[in-house]
């Protein structure tokens, strides 16, 4: 179960509570005047909540693809269902090179 301790006692004795997470593979809730402001909590723990958050930010970016590809067929009724799928496919190509260059989403080769 997870130790609260506060931000005082974290900044008296941070390695004696990262050896405490370490040993313990568990959390340490750091408190500031009694309000939880941050976790110690072991390295590969951190991974698997980033992996987490990538994860969730790539099902973002796939919605709102699809919403796109939607619009683009809706907003081009006249077009075949092949021609507005490489038009919808242009789009989400340029779309993913641009977040990618921003940062905003990482792709793993």
């Amino acid at each position: 179960m997870a130790r609260t301790v506060s931000s005082t006692e974290v900044k008296n004795r941070f390695g004696a509570m990262v050896d405490w997470v370490l040993e313990n593979d568990d959390a340490i809730i750091v408190e500031s005047r009694g309000t939880p402001t941050v976790a110690i909590i072991p390295f590969a723990e951190y991974e698997n909540v980033e992996q987490a958050r990538l994860q969730a930010r790539r099902r973002e970016a796939l919605a709102k693809l699809e919403r796109l590809r939607d619009e683009v067929s809706t907003r081009n009724s006249d077009l075949t269902e092949e021609q507005a799928d490489e038009l919808a496919g242009r789009i989400r190509h340029a779309t993913v090179d641009r977040m990618v260059k921003a940062g905003r989403v990482q792709f793993k080769s």
